[in-house]
């Protein structure tokens, strides 16, 4: 991932997690990466390649894998795994990289140490002395690793340092000896010293405590005219570019312009601003689950929407993404039925496949060490296989982020169906309650109904004798007077 840049790569992390804990939590690891300038949907979508568990921490591979994303971005390339492995310029976070320490972690491919000089016969008190015949190999030495500026950066002492098989203990040693000015960089004399103290050490004298004032005279001192066979390290194996077509830009029509307009875009930005309860610059689907319900649309075409909408599956929508969503909705209740996927002119502008750039062709470094190439070899395969299990994983992480939202849908349709089916079990209730109400008025009803009915056939029978009686009194009346 870092390539080229793993020692800058390990100063940012140290930077970060000074106390190596193993983790940078997400408040200064998500300030850090602000630094870079890039806006925050593409640090967004950084941060969820960099934390793919979403753990809500870096880790160092996390790290190592931010920034060199955001050195994609800067350097015109998609924020993504397949472009991993590309080769870029370091990432500019907007600050001043940190002061490298001694180079004394592990370096892939590099350079021989060359053998000690042959040992001369000097006395213990001349040990440390650098003769003009060693400065002169050791010019040469310095001379064929490139110096910039009069100076040798650490990473490229590293490996010729690594290489004499002395302890990291002892190089720490040697590189505090002799980088004097504490620049991470040596120039000649202090590369004179390390080298010479180097050889020393393999002949077994013990390293001074403090650089010998004798080894710092004699190397100022000291001229470029030595003779004899130079033992010059041999340069790690160049990676060299071929000519490439950065500079081609892929041609076809020119972008599709988006469906929501200007006017929609900002009033749906108020209805987002208002939604985003915790300012976050994304909105959940408990957060606009009022604002979708009011539509009164199918919660089977919502969840529909918000799938559309949620291109990633993280379950949270952008300003734009909020936008296409209640332009779906309004569209659908204007009779307009959804797509089964987006068309070109709905994605989002920021969300947009950029015009690709043909990336650069490395040459394949080849080394004349057949065990060396081997190893080479077998590493590239590696590497290719670590690229194809990254991206199957990153694949059936997102589709396990869609099943999980299909879940979520599923859910909360369920929910409310429930919820439904509730309501109605208490409606039903209340509907017997009333009728069981009812049914005791009729019962007391008819009760009463029998009562009058029993109270009528009574008083008929009264009236009948009464009638009876009348009539046998107006017969005697008649008969007596007669």
């Amino acid at each position: 991932v870092a390539g080229d840049h793993f020692q800058l790569f390990e100063l940012w992390y140290h930077k970060l997690d000074p106390k190596n804990l193993g983790s940078i939590p997400a408040g200064p690891a998500a300030s850090f990466l602000k630094k870079s300038g890039l806006n925050e949907n593409i640090l967004s979508r950084i941060w969820d390649i960099s934390d793919p568990g979403g753990k809500g921490y870096l880790d160092k591979a996390g790290l190592f894998v931010a920034l060199k994303l955001v050195a994609l971005v800067q350097n015109g390339k998609e924020p993504s795994i397949a472009n991993i492995s590309f080769i870029t310029s370091p990432p500019n976070m907007g600050e001043a990289p940190p002061h490298p320490p001694p180079p004394l972690s592990k370096s892939p491919g590099p350079p021989l140490v060359p053998a000690p000089p042959a040992p001369t016969t000097v006395n213990s008190a001349g040990v440390w002395t650098i003769t003009p015949a060693d400065r002169a190999r050791y010019d040469q030495i310095f001379n064929s690793l490139g110096p910039e500026a009069n100076k040798i950066h650490g990473n490229k002492v590293r490996g010729v340092m690594l290489n004499s098989k002395l302890s990291t203990d002892i190089l720490g040693k040697i590189w505090d000896l002799a980088d004097m000015d504490k620049d991470g960089n040596l120039d000649k004399v202090e590369f004179s010293i390390a080298m010479h103290l180097i050889y020393k050490v393999l002949e077994n004298n013990p390293l001074p405590a403090t650089l010998p004032q004798e080894m710092l005279s004699s190397a100022r001192r000291a001229g470029v005219a030595g003779q004899g066979p130079v033992p010059a390290p041999l340069a790690p194996p160049s990676q060299t570019l071929l000519p490439d077509n950065n500079k081609l830009q892929s041609s076809g029509p020119p972008p599709a312009p988006w469906v929501v307009s200007a006017a929609d875009k900002a009033r749906y930005d108020v209805m987002f601003h208002n939604a985003d309860i915790d300012k976050d610059g994304f909105v959940s689907g408990q957060e606009i689950k009022g604002v979708f319900l009011q539509s009164g649309l199918p919660q089977m075409v919502l969840a529909h929407i918000w799938n559309l909408c949620d291109m990633k599956q993280t379950g949270k929508l952008t300003s734009e993404q909020f936008a296409l969503a209640m332009w779906l909705i309004q569209q659908k209740i204007a009779g307009v039925d959804p797509p089964s996927t987006l068309t070109p002119e709905m994605i989002p502008p920021t969300m947009r496949p950029k015009p690709t750039t043909e990336p650069p062709v490395v040459a394949k470094p080849t080394y004349s060490n057949p065990e060396l190439q081997a190893v080479a070899d077998e590493i590239e395969e590696l590497n290719k296989d670590k690229l194809k299990l990254e991206t199957d994983i990153q694949q059936k992480e997102a589709s396990i982020r869609l099943k999980n939202n299909e879940i979520k849908n599923l859910q909360t349709e369920l929910d409310t169906l429930s919820a439904t089916l509730k309501q109605l079990e208490n409606q039903k209730g209340a509907a017997q309650k009333r009728l069981d109400d009812l049914g005791q008025q009729k019962i007391s009803l008819e009760q009463e109904y029998e009562s009058v009915e029993d109270q009528i056939r009574r008083e008929k029978e009264e009236v009948t004798l009464l009638s009876s009686s009348f009539v046998m009194l107006f017969l005697y009346f008649f008969f007596s007077c007669w």
